[in-house]
């Protein structure tokens, strides 16, 4: 969910504009076989894009801060015990440690043997 969102935003962005830019050439459609370019569907969308944006204008700052304290806390809980931090000594003993050291990324797990 951290990257999916971002990424759907992103993809959705690129999209539109790609359409906007090459839709008079090409005549594409937006979404396969569904709303062809003309300059109404565009005026539409572009209304759209810009009622959405001034719609979430005044909740951005609480969005960002929203999204901020869910990825803090899932950091948190990834990589610290209990989602709190321990000493380094203590995690020197554990039989985790060369790759919580070196690698510090849930791709790397691995159990020890």
């Amino acid at each position: 969910l951290t990257l999916a969102g971002p990424i759907w935003a992103a993809f959705l962005v690129a999209l539109v504009a790609q359409w906007q830019i090459f839709g008079p050439l090409t005549g594409q459609a937006l979404f396969p076989n569904l709303l062809y370019y003309s300059y109404s569907s565009s005026s539409w969308i572009f209304h759209v894009c810009v009622i959405a944006a001034v719609i979430t204008l005044p909740i951005y700052d609480l969005l960002i801060k929203l999204i901020h304290s869910y990825y803090r806390r899932s950091l948190q809980l990834a990589y610290f015990c209990d989602g709190e931090d321990i000493e380094f000594p203590a995690a020197a003993d554990s039989p985790y440690c060369p790759n919580l050291l070196l690698g510090a990324c849930i791709n790397d797990f691995r159990r020890p043997e």
